[in-house]
């Protein structure tokens, strides 16, 4: 009985997202994106390297700023980073338009 249980229960994370396959998020979410798309189209030109992440980049806009600025903003970046984010759902933010037209030389 115990090993059914413990078979049902290992079920449950099989029912989580997939991490390869592309997944939005709430409304809010969205709106960040459509802000990261928006930059995308306005500065297409100066983007030359193209941050992707979770809360640990999205923090180069808080605490992590000056440090940003210093060392990155020069080089003509776009910070992308959201928190939270997993892999399925950068995947999606990246088929939806957040570099779409860019050719910058590196994404991290």
């Amino acid at each position: 009985m115990i090993a059914k249980v413990l078979f049902c229960l290992s079920l449950i994370g099989a029912l989580q997202a997939l991490p390869w396959e592309p997944e939005p998020r709430d409304a809010n979410w969205l709106r960040i994106h459509e802000g990261f798309v928006n930059n995308t189209k306005s500065k297409r030109d100066e983007i030359n390297v193209v941050f992707f992440g979770d809360s640990i980049t999205a923090g180069w806009n808080g605490a992590g700023k000056p440090v940003y600025d210093k060392e990155y903003a020069p080089l003509g970046t776009a910070n992308y980073g959201i928190s939270g984010d997993r892999t399925e759902h950068v995947l999606w933010r990246i088929i939806n338009g957040e570099v779409e037209g860019l050719h910058p030389k590196v994404i991290v």
